[in-house]
């Protein structure tokens, strides 16, 4: 099933679903029996995804949000899963041999709007 960046039809083969890490500085004493811990919160969630696209207008359009300041709204076969930001998109043009138009395999880094 198709899903939706920003209004553009992807087609997703690979999900990492969203991540998220601790901030925790770990103070080492030198000759000390323990350790101690800071907790600084958590990052932001990111999401790395790989699709398809199979249009030249479509690759255009996902390209020009990833150079953009606003967010952009993903949409899976699940439903809405909020407003993201395109941290870094990776396009790989392929031909495919019964078709005369290109199409694009893209790895992507989404960052969770909050």
């Amino acid at each position: 099933m198709s899903w939706s960046l920003g209004g553009t039809t992807i087609y997703v083969d690979k999900d990492s679903y969203w991540k998220r890490e601790l901030v925790m500085a770990r103070l080492q004493v030198i000759e000390a029996t323990s350790e101690t811990l800071h907790y600084g919160g958590c990052r932001s969630q990111t999401r790395e995804i790989g699709f398809h696209v199979e249009t030249q207008a479509n690759m255009d359009s996902i390209q020009s949000m990833s150079c953009g300041s606003a967010p952009v709204e993903l949409v899976s076969d699940q439903g809405s899963e909020g407003n993201v930001y395109i941290m870094s998109l990776t396009p790989e043009r392929k031909q495919a041999l019964n078709k005369s138009d290109p199409w694009w395999y893209c790895q992507a880094t989404l960052l969770k709007a909050n």
